[in-house]
């Protein structure tokens, strides 16, 4: 997230009032330009996910099979549930990116390792193996993506020149 801060001296009256000014009305130049700089994110986003390469399948793997990315760069594309929900919210003097895949916050910073137990009498399996009535995951390494959407959009640049034309 960016953050512009301001600092405000003693005698800056004018430096307060404009201030105050841009706070009650901003420019429809700086909303537009956060849309815009959501959908540039949005498509970094996408883009590097398309771009990500995934891991080889060992020999007898079955293809229907999950193909991950290595850890440390964006998630691969399986079914195209998560690269195909990105949402902008654009508000006045903000916009998010986000989605509503419940898995994404585990992709974007990893898990620890952790206990998977069954629900049923019967125990785990993968329908050849049997692992009992609970196993102990290792944990996903984290695999981000929103990070990467910003590389190479100068935001802070963007907003000064959408507040420039803002107030011509």
């Amino acid at each position: 997230m960016v953050e512009f801060k301001f600092e405000i001296k003693k005698g800056s009256r004018k430096v307060i009032a404009k201030l105050d000014h841009w706070l009650k009305a901003t420019p429809k130049a700086v909303t537009d330009e956060l849309n815009a700089i959501g959908l540039d994110v949005r498509n970094n986003i996408m883009t590097n996910m398309k771009k990500t390469k995934k891991v080889r399948r060992k020999k007898g793997e079955d293809k229907k099979s999950h193909k991950a990315s290595l850890p440390g760069n964006p998630p691969a594309i399986d079914s195209g549930r998560l690269v195909n929900s990105f949402e902008i919210l654009s508000r006045k003097r903000s916009v998010e990116i986000g989605t509503n895949v419940i898995y994404a916050k585990w992709l974007e910073f990893g898990t620890k390792p952790y206990t998977i137990k069954t629900k049923k009498k019967h125990g785990l399996s993968d329908g050849t193996n049997f692992f009992g009535k609970k196993v102990q995951h290792p944990g996903i390494a984290a695999r981000p993506f929103l990070e990467g959407g910003m590389k190479g959009i100068d935001i802070k640049k963007r907003i000064i020149e959408a507040l420039g034309r803002g107030t011509k």
